[in-house]
C-alpha cells in the first residue's frame, strides 16, 4: 500500500480513537472547525484544532468529530472518501514524529495536543498562491466593515501581522491607522511604508502625541527612509473622533497598542466610543482558569497608560475584550513563517523584513486574534464580564453589569489557517 494512502487511512482511524480517550480522561472534544460549507472551501477543514483546550460550556459549545462527520466533511470538501486524500505532495509537514504519533495513536503520545495542532499544516500546506480559492466575500456582494486601526506598530512584530491581516481580509476596509505610544513619529512610518508598498498610500496615517512610554522602535530601520508619504495633519485623538460623527454607527475601532489616543479621543468627546459601530481591544488578563494565564497579572497596553484604560471602560460601550488568556497561545511557528518568508508578495516582503529586525524569535499573535474576532467571532469561546482597572492597571473581573465580551478561548488551528490562508493568498501591490 503506498506510503501516502497508508497515512491518510491512518488520519481517518485515529480521529475515533481521539474521541474515545479524550472524553474519559479530560472531558474535552475535537471540534469540527467550522460549519460544512467553510469546510467544503478550505479543504475539508479536518480536525485542525488538534486537541480543543479545555472551556467552559458558557464560554464555547463544543461539536464532536466522529468518524462519520469525517466522512461527511471530506465528501462536503469534494475529496470523496478517506483513502483519496490529498497525495504526498500536499502533505510536506507531516514528517516522521507525526507520523509515528499517528501510528501509535496520538492519545498515547506524550506531545499529543502539539501533534494534533500540526495536522493544520496538513491545510496549510494546501493553500497555494495559483490555485487557492479567493478569501471569503471576495468578488461577492457583501457588507465590508469599516476599521480604524489604533496600533503603537515597531516594538512588538504583532502590530505588523495584524495591519497586514487587515489589509489581505476583503471584510475589512482600513479607513485609517492610529498610531500612538512613545516615539510616533517613526511608528507612523512603518505603517506608511506597508501601505504604500501594497498601492494602499491613499489610507490616512494619523499620529498621536510624542509618551515618554514603551520600548524601542526596534523596526524602525526598514522605513527609516520613506518619504514618499506623510501621516495627515491631524490628530489620532481628532482622527478618531471626527470620523466617527462623520460615519455614526458605521465605524469600527480596533486598539491594539497602549490606549492613550482613546483617552484623548473621550477627552474631545466623551461619547466618540457609543457613536462607534463597536470597539475591540487587545489587552488586559483575566486571569482564565483554562487560559494561557490562569494567574491575573498586568497586561502592557493597559499598564503603559492606567489613565486612558480606566476611561475606556467606563465609557459605557461594550467592548470585545481579547486579552493575554487567548492571546499567549497563537504562536507563529517557524514553519508558517518559512512559508510568508517565500511568499514573495510586496506584503509578505514588508513582514519578512521588519521580523529580522525584531529581536525575538517567535512571535506570539497578540494583535492578529483580535483582527481575527472581526472576521469570525466564532474563532474564540467569549465569556461575559464586568471588567475594571485598578490602579496598578490590573484588569479585574468584578460585579456588576457586563461590560465585556472576552474572548478566553482561542481555535488556535482554526485562527492560524485564517491567517495563513489571507497572507498567502494576497497579492497586494502598487499598479
Amino acid at each position: 500500500m503506498p506510503r501516502q494512502l497508508l497515512t491518510a487511512l491512518l488520519l481517518f482511524l485515529v480521529a475515533e480513537e481521539l474521541i474515545q480517550w479524550l472524553d474519559p480522561a479530560f472531558g474535552l472534544a475535537a471540534v469540527l472547525a467550522d460549519d460544512d460549507a467553510t469546510a467544503a472551501r478550505t479543504y475539508g477543514r479536518l480536525p485542525q484544532d488538534g486537541l480543543l483546550q479545555a472551556a467552559q460550556p458558557a464560554a464555547l459549545e463544543h461539536r464532536r468529530l466522529g468518524q462519520g462527520q469525517v466522512s461527511d466533511c471530506l465528501s462536503a470538501a469534494g475529496l470523496g472518501s478517506p483513502a483519496s486524500l490529498p497525495a504526498s505532495a500536499h502533505w510536506p509537514f507531516i514528517g516522521r514524529e507525526v507520523e509515528a504519533a499517528l501510528v501509535h495513536g496520538l492519545a498515547s503520545h506524550p506531545t499529543a495536543r502539539e501533534k494534533g495542532n500540526a495536522l493544520l499544516a496538513v491545510n496549510v500546506a494546501a493553500i497555494s498562491p495559483a490555485g487557492a480559492s479567493a478569501p471569503a466575500g471576495q468578488g461577492e456582494e457583501h457588507m465590508r466593515q469599516r476599521i480604524i486601526l489604533d496600533t503603537d506598530i515597531g516594538t512588538d512584530i504583532d502590530d505588523a501581522y495584524a495591519l497586514a491581516l487587515i489589509l489581505a481580509s476583503p471584510e475589512l476596509e482600513l479607513v485609517g491607522v492610529t498610531i500612538a505610544n512613545n516615539r510616533t513619529d517613526q511608528r507612523a512610518k512603518l505603517a506608511l511604508k506597508m501601505l504604500y508598498e501594497t498601492g494602499l498610500e491613499r489610507v490616512p496615517v494619523a499620529v498621536g502625541r510624542v509618551t515618554e512610554t514603551g520600548g524601542s522602535v526596534n523596526q524602525y530601520p526598514w522605513a527609516e527612509d520613506f518619504v514618499a508619504t506623510q501621516p495627515i495633519a491631524q490628530s489620532a485623538a481628532e482622527f478618531l473622533v471626527d470620523q466617527v460623527n462623520q460615519h455614526p454607527g458605521e465605524i469600527t475601532i480596533l486598539a491594539v497598542g497602549p490606549f492613550t489616543n482613546i483617552g484623548d479621543a473621550l477627552a474631545l468627546d466623551p461619547q466618540f466610543l457609543q457613536k462607534a459601530r463597536s470597539f475591540c481591544i487587545m489587552g488586559g488578563c483575566v486571569g482564565w482558569p483554562e487560559g494561557a494565564t490562569p494567574e491575573i497579572r498586568p497586561e502592557y497596553n493597559i499598564v503603559t497608560d492606567i489613565p486612558a484604560s480606566q476611561a475606556m471602560f467606563r465609557a459605557g460601550v461594550p467592548v470585545l475584550m481579547v486579552p493575554l488568556d487567548a492571546t499567549m497561545q497563537v504562536q507563529l511557528q517557524a514553519d508558517f513563517r518559512a512559508r510568508l518568508q517565500t511568499r514573495g508578495t510586496p506584503l509578505t516582503d514588508a513582514l519578512t523584513r521588519m521580523l529580522a529586525l525584531w529581536p525575538h524569535d517567535t512571535p506570539t499573535l497578540h494583535d492578529p486574534l483580535a483582527v481575527g474576532m472581526l472576521l469570525d467571532p466564532a474563532l474564540c469561546g467569549v465569556a461575559e464580564m464586568h471588567i475594571e482597572v485598578d490602579q496598578e492597571g490590573i484588569t479585574r473581573p468584578s460585579a456588576g453589569e457586563p461590560n465585556c465580551r472576552v474572548a478566553v478561548t482561542p481555535r488556535v488551528g482554526a485562527f492560524l489557517q485564517l491567517f495563513m490562508e489571507r497572507l498567502l493568498t494576497q497579492d497586494l501591490k502598487r499598479n
